[in-house]
């Protein structure tokens, strides 16, 4: 008899686990598409910031790891977003030379008209930001094992840690704020 209880309580606990892990990973799911709209938004609206190309805005993800079932959910800004209107720029070569000619865009990604010098490019495969984005979300695996859900946004452009370095621009430090902030309302969670 005290097996059948046994087996009655293990069963009970873990069919509260399962209904536990769908709750909170539908929340999360919910919370992860607020996350990537957000980074979006930061991204346009950077006063200083300016999409030449569209492909680091296209190149912006966020990934949800769910340890229960060992998967991942993927976002990306560019299923709502129009398409880069051309590859990554490079500032080297085919011949490995430092660009030094101006690139003119008429128009634009952002639908303006402007120039970038050579000497403002930084060295690029030349991809497309979404083939970026979906790259790094099929090779990520999170560097914490131990948490139930791990959540991973990510600019996964060349030049997004260049953009941000020199500039300020790309709006990660908006959106790490907003996560934080957000934490809170989003799944109860406070600040460690």
């Amino acid at each position: 008899m005290a097996d059948n209880n046994t087996t009655i309580i293990k069963k009970a606990f873990n069919g509260y686990a399962q209904h536990i892990d769908k709750i909170v990973y539908d929340k999360l799911d919910k919370w992860c598409r607020e996350i990537l709209r957000s980074a979006i938004q930061f991204r346009i609206r950077e006063p200083e910031g300016h999409n030449f190309t569209g492909n680091l805005i296209n190149s912006i993800c966020v990934l949800l790891y769910r340890r229960s079932t060992g998967t991942k959910a993927s976002y990306f800004a560019f299923d709502s977003l129009k398409l880069p209107i051309r590859k990554e720029l490079s500032g080297v070569t085919a011949r490995g030379k430092q660009r030094k000619n101006r690139i003119w865009f008429r128009p634009d990604w952002s639908g303006g008209q402007s120039v970038l010098k050579g000497s403002e490019l930084i060295a690029t495969d030349e991809s497309w930001g979404q083939n970026d984005a979906v790259q790094f979300a099929d090779y990520w695996i999170p560097s914490e094992k131990n948490c139930d859900f791990v959540i991973c946004v990510a600019y996964t452009s060349e030049y997004a840690s260049f953009v941000e370095h020199e500039r300020n621009t790309t709006g990660i430090l908006q959106t790490e704020s907003w996560v934080a902030h957000t934490a809170i309302e989003w799944v109860g969670l406070k600040a460690a």
